[in-house]
């Protein structure tokens, strides 16, 4: 039977390993990540969470827009006076947010998000 690694002491909190679908999850939720891109880390850069932490600012593939799908057009009461009322600055990630394309409103309203890379 293999050693249930939650159990112990916390030098095993130093490591990641893909197969706990526990701590994977949990890593992917703390990191606005999904648990499949954690196991590419993990292939990638081995199971250091020193590491992956690290590698996870430089992931391609999670902060793109064009990852979250096609534009979601939103509409909006009224007309503004000019194109920057269309705008607010991200408090989180002090980002510019465009208010008509709701892919962009959902990304900023996680916890703890990244800036999206406007690829598009």
């Amino acid at each position: 039977m293999a050693e249930d690694r939650r159990k112990g002491d916390l030098s095993d909190r130093k490591w990641l390993f893909a197969d706990d679908d526990y701590e994977v999850k949990f890593f992917a939720m703390q990191n606005n990540m999904t648990p499949e891109q954690v196991r590419e880390l993990i292939r990638r850069h081995g199971n250091s969470r020193t590491i992956l932490t690290k590698a996870r600012a430089g992931f391609a593939g999670m902060t793109k827009l064009s990852d979250l799908g096609p534009p979601i057009v939103g509409t909006r009461q009224g007309e503004p006076v000019n194109e920057g009322e269309h705008f607010h600055r991200c408090p989180a990630c002090a980002q510019a947010v465009d208010w008509r394309d709701l892919r962009q409103v959902i990304w900023h309203e996680q916890p703890g998000h990244a800036p999206l890379n406007l690829d598009s």
